[in-house]
């Protein structure tokens, strides 16, 4: 964590150091714009001034041309000198104080508002609440009807005998003929409500042989 801390600390003073330097650096380019309009100006000043004097002369001319002796001397020659040499650089600024880095480190964090100091002791631990029961919620709405099960149920019991008798069946068929077959089977003739008719057909014997006892003195 220190470690850190001092990378910070150099990160914020080497900011510092170069807002100071391009501090500096704005105002020698200051003064060199200010020393450039102030050769502007001067230059500008000396070429009104030729051109004053030019325009006297020609005026002076014009009078001593037209036979009129001017009472103010002739205006004299205006000669622009040489412009000057640029002047030795100043000396070096100081080192920023210890206090200055302090200062500039704080404005910068307070403009920037990201600046994260070391992390403080933990605090202390805060009491268990004693967690409350909140209130019941309401009742969800009904769930869809769940699929028909593929597997038959178990077998319930048997129940009890009703005591109220059931309705009366429709009327059934019935037997218009009886016939006893060859081969000694019952065939009976069904006439249905509808008055269709159909055959059924219930194994016999429908007929009895009758045993012969035989006879004495005969040979079986």
């Amino acid at each position: 964590m220190m470690i850190r801390t001092e990378r910070k600390w150099q990160i914020a003073t080497g900011i510092v150091g170069m807002l100071t330097l391009s501090i500096f650096t704005a105002g020698a380019v200051y003064l060199g714009a200010a020393n450039a309009d102030l050769r502007s100006e001067l230059t500008a000043a000396r070429q009104d001034t030729r051109a004053a004097t030019e325009n006297a002369n020609g005026l002076y001319q014009q009078l001593l041309t037209s036979g009129i002796e001017p009472e103010a001397e002739k205006p004299a020659e205006v000669i622009a000198g040489d412009t000057g040499k640029s002047g030795n650089d100043g000396a070096p600024g100081r080192p920023p104080t210890a206090e200055e880095v302090s200062s500039s480190v704080a404005a910068y964090c307070l403009i920037r508002l990201d600046c994260v100091g070391a992390a403080g002791p933990a605090g202390p631990v805060a009491p268990a609440l004693i967690p409350l029961d909140g209130e019941d919620g309401a009742d969800g709405t009904d769930g869809a009807a769940g699929a028909d099960s593929t597997t038959p149920g178990p077998v319930g019991t048997t129940g009890a005998d009703s005591t109220v008798p059931g309705p009366a069946g429709p009327s059934g068929p019935g037997i218009t003929a009886v016939a006893c077959q060859d081969d000694g089977d019952w065939l009976f003739t069904l006439t249905h409500p509808d008055t269709t008719t159909t055959t059924l057909t219930v194994a016999g014997p429908c007929r009895v042989e009758p045993i012969t006892t035989p006879s004495e003195g005969a040979t079986p």
